[in-house]
């Protein structure tokens, strides 16, 4: 960081027009300008991105074997849920009104 601000402070004295926004915006998102100091610009922070190769390695589990689920049949009969799908005319203690 101290670079940053040193080269800023540089910038500055040269066009005192150039805030911190504008520095930041001509040497990181934008076109710099030719002012001779190329080599100055890219010792600034985060100027050079490094990217080290990383390599993973996955070393492969024994022999995976898949079984199909065993089924079952339900009987060919005649039935229905109908019968035990109705409302109960007395639900009980669990749908009273609130009390006052």
């Amino acid at each position: 960081m101290p670079k940053l601000v040193s080269h800023f402070l540089r910038h500055h004295e040269l066009d005192e027009r150039i805030g911190v926004l504008d520095f930041l915006a001509m040497h990181y998102f934008g076109q710099d300008i030719d002012d001779d100091d190329q080599k100055e610009d890219m010792e600034l922070p985060f100027k050079k991105l490094e990217c080290p190769t990383i390599i993973h390695l996955a070393i492969p589990a024994g022999k995976i074997t898949i079984q199909k689920a065993s089924s079952f049949l339900i009987p060919n009969h005649k039935w229905s849920l109908h019968k035990y799908l109705h409302a109960n005319p007395e639900p009980g203690d669990f749908f009273k009104p609130p009390r006052a």
